[in-house]
C-alpha cells in the first residue's frame, strides 16, 4: 500500500508541474551599418527611376529587418531616404488614415500612382515590340531590357515566355544567329537564350583566335572584276617570277607582259589607237590637257597671324554632287544654310548676315598663295530648329561670294558630327606657334637679348656630304632661301 501511495503522489506532482513552454520562433536581429538607397531623383524618366528606387528599398528593408520596427518609424525612415525632391511631392499627397497609423505600403502606393500612373497597355506593348538589339549592345543587356519592358505589358502569365522568346528572335542583331533560331522547330525560351549566348561568345572568341583582321571596303567601282581576275591562274603564277615596273601604256605597275596590261586591247579616247590609255597617249604630251575622268579637288587654306593658325579645306568632287553635308540654322528669323566642313578650323559667314563686325588681324591665305583680308569677326547666335538649342558662334566675316561654313570644332560642339574614338588612335599635335606665339612676329622667330649656344667640345665635328634636292621642291627651296637672305638670316 505504501508503494502505491508514493506512485500516486508522484503522478500528481508531475501533473501539477508547469507545462513545457512552446517552441519560440527565431526572429533575426536587425543588422546595422547597411547604407540606405540614394535619394530618389525623378529626372526625365520618373517611372523608371522610381522602380529602381523601390526595388532597392525593398532589399534594404529585408536586409535590415525593418519589419520589426513600428509603422511610424518605417514611414519616417522611408521619407528621410527619399530626399528633398520626393519629400516635396509627398507633402502634396492626401491620405485617408492619420499620420500615426500610416504604413510604408500606403506611401509606396501613392508614389506608384504619381510616378507610373495608369499604365497605357497599348503603348507599353508598342514600345516592347519595337525594342531591337542596338549596335554594340551585348545580349545580356538586350535580354534584361526585354524582361523589364514585358512587365508593364499586362500579358497573361502563360504566354509571357513565348512572347519574350519571339521578341528575342525578331530583335537579335546578328542575322546568322537569327537564321539559326528560326530553323529550330520547337524553340523554347531557355534554348533561345542559350543559343544567343553561345553565338555571341563564339564570335568574340573567334576574333581573338584570328591572327589578323581583314577589313573589306565595298565600293561601286570595285564591283567589277579587275583585269587580273580575268586572267588564267597559270599566267599569273608564271608572271609572279617576273619583275614589276611602271607600264608606259597604262600607267600602272605590273609585270612587263602585254597579257597582264589593263590597256591591252583597249582603244585610246584621244587618238583612237589600240593598246594604251588616253593619259599615256603621245598626242596628249605638251597639250596641257588634263584627264577629266579623274576626280578634281580644290583645297583652300585659311591662315591667321593671330595666336593660332586656322585652316579651311573646301573639297569639291565631280562624283559627289549633292552629297555635301549641309544644315539649316536660324540667325534671328532668317533661315541660313551652312556647309559643315570637317577639315576647317574656322567659321565663315557672308557680310549680309553679320552684325556688330569687329576688326581682326586674321588673314585668309588661299592654296595658290594669294591672301584675302576678311572684313572682321562677329559673334552670332545660331538656333538649331532640329533640337531647339542656341549656340553663340564666332565667325570670320567675308563678302557674299563665300558659302556660310561651320568648321570642325564648332560642328563637334554643336553635336552635328562626332568622332568615334573607339575606332581610331588619337595623335596629340602641339603647334609651336600656339605654345610660343610671343616669340614669333609673322616673319621669323625671334628671342630677346643675346643667345648663347653651348657646344660639347669633346665631340669631333663632321662634315656631311650635301644631298641633292628634288626637282619638284627646288623652286620652293629657292624662294625660301631668298626670303632668309633678305632678312639677313643667311649670308651669301
Amino acid at each position: 500500500m505504501l508503494i502505491v501511495a508514493c506512485a500516486i503522489l508522484y503522478c500528481i506532482s508531475v501533473t501539477m508541474a508547469d507545462p513545457e513552454p512552446p517552441h519560440a520562433v527565431h526572429v533575426p536581429a536587425a543588422i546595422s551599418g547597411i547604407r540606405p538607397p540614394q535619394p530618389l531623383t525623378l529626372g526625365q524618366t520618373p517611372a523608371e527611376n522610381w522602380k529602381i528606387f523601390k526595388q532597392k528599398w525593398t532589399n534594404y528593408a529585408v536586409i535590415t529587418n525593418l519589419a520589426q520596427q513600428t509603422n511610424e518609424y518605417q514611414v519616417a525612415l522611408l521619407l528621410h531616404t527619399l530626399g528633398d525632391e520626393a519629400l516635396k511631392i509627398f507633402n502634396g499627397f492626401t491620405f485617408e488614415t492619420p499620420a500615426a497609423e500610416r504604413t510604408v505600403q500606403q506611401v509606396i502606393a501613392k508614389f506608384d500612382t504619381f510616378a507610373i500612373g495608369q499604365i497605357n497597355e497599348t503603348y507599353e506593348r508598342y514600345v516592347f515590340n519595337r525594342r531591337d538589339q542596338k549596335e554594340g549592345e551585348n545580349f545580356e543587356s538586350f535580354h534584361a531590357d526585354i524582361r523589364t519592358l514585358v512587365k508593364t505589358c499586362n500579358y497573361c502569365n502563360g504566354c509571357v515566355s513565348s512572347i519574350v522568346r519571339d521578341r528575342l528572335v525578331l530583335g537579335i542583331r546578328d542575322s546568322n544567329t537569327q537564321q539559326a533560331l528560326l530553323k529550330e522547330r520547337d524553340l523554347t525560351l531557355d534554348t533561345c537564350i542559350d543559343m544567343c549566348k553561345a553565338a555571341e561568345n563564339a564570335a568574340a572568341q573567334g576574333k581573338i583566335l584570328r591572327s589578323e583582321t581583314i577589313c573589306k571596303v565595298s565600293d561601286k567601282a570595285s564591283a567589277k572584276k579587275s583585269h587580273y581576275d580575268k586572267l588564267p591562274k597559270a599566267k599569273l603564277a608564271g608572271s609572279a617570277r617576273s619583275k614589276s615596273m611602271v607600264c608606259k601604256f597604262c600607267g600602272f605597275t605590273h609585270v612587263m607582259k602585254k597579257e597582264l596590261c589593263p590597256a591591252w586591247g583597249k582603244v585610246c579616247n584621244l587618238c583612237h589607237q589600240k593598246n594604251h590609255f588616253a593619259k599615256r597617249c603621245s598626242s596628249n604630251k605638251g597639250s596641257g590637257k588634263t584627264n577629266t575622268g579623274r576626280n578634281t579637288r580644290s583645297v583652300h587654306q585659311v591662315a591667321s597671324d593671330s595666336d593660332s593658325d586656322e585652316w579651311l579645306y573646301s573639297l569639291t568632287s565631280n562624283t559627289r554632287k549633292g552629297k555635301d553635308v549641309k544644315c539649316s540654322m536660324l540667325i534671328g528669323e532668317t533661315k541660313v544654310v551652312f556647309q559643315v566642313d570637317t577639315g576647317a578650323t574656322v567659321n565663315i559667314l557672308p557680310d549680309r548676315f553679320a552684325t556688330d563686325i569687329k576688326p581682326t588681324t586674321k588673314k585668309l591665305r588661299m592654296w595658290n598663295g594669294t591672301e584675302l583680308i576678311p572684313q572682321g569677326i562677329c559673334c552670332i547666335s545660331l538656333h538649331n530648329p532640329k533640337d531647339s538649342k542656341d549656340y553663340l558662334v564666332e565667325f570670320v566675316v567675308v563678302n557674299d561670294s563665300f558659302t556660310p561654313l561651320i568648321g570642325w570644332e564648332t560642328a563637334e560642339r554643336m553635336e552635328l558630327i562626332s568622332v568615334n574614338d573607339e575606332h581610331i588612335e588619337r595623335v596629340a599635335v602641339v603647334s609651336v606657334m600656339d605654345k610660343y606665339a610671343e616669340v614669333f612676329d609673322g616673319k621669323q622667330g625671334t628671342l630677346e637679348g643675346p643667345v648663347h649656344l653651348s657646344v660639347d667640345k669633346s665631340v669631333h665635328p663632321v662634315v656631311m656630304p650635301s644631298r641633292r634636292v628634288k626637282l619638284a621642291v627646288r623652286p620652293k627651296l629657292k624662294t625660301e632661301l631668298e626670303r632668309l637672305t633678305l632678312l639677313s638670316l643667311l649670308l651669301l
